[in-house]
């Protein structure tokens, strides 16, 4: 049974990973999109060189088109339901740990909605 994969939603109502997505050409969306059906699929039973953990309950998605590398850092709130904090476009060899930090926020600040039964 597919999960559903829902954007984070900050206090403005903006989902970052969103517009992220919508920035992209659309030959490297359609990866993206691909990349996030199939996350919604096969949830955490993914390859490596698609899905990854990051640290602790954090993950990334690891698209790439034509040289370019996007990240997409998700987590498993809910048994069905799978959180993308933030997107980014990967430019070195390495995660930069700001893009970690914020979505390690994010995970902590939608684990404090669901608690307190606003998700």
């Amino acid at each position: 049974m597919p999960r559903k994969v829902v954007f984070y939603r900050n206090a403005r109502g903006e989902k970052p990973a969103g517009e992220f997505l919508k920035s992209l050409s659309m030959e490297a969306r359609q990866k993206c999109v691909a990349y996030l059906r199939r996350l919604a699929e096969e949830g955490p039973n993914l390859p490596a060189n698609i899905a990854a953990r990051v640290v602790d309950d954090l993950w990334e998605l690891r698209p790439e088109w034509g040289g370019t590398e996007h990240r997409f850092f998700y987590f498993f709130l809910i048994e069905d339901t799978i959180y993308v904090v933030p997107a980014v476009t990967k430019k070195r060899h390495r995660t930069k740990d700001t893009d970690i930090e914020v979505a390690q926020t994010r995970v902590a600040e939608l684990r404090a909605l669901y608690a307190a039964g606003k998700l």
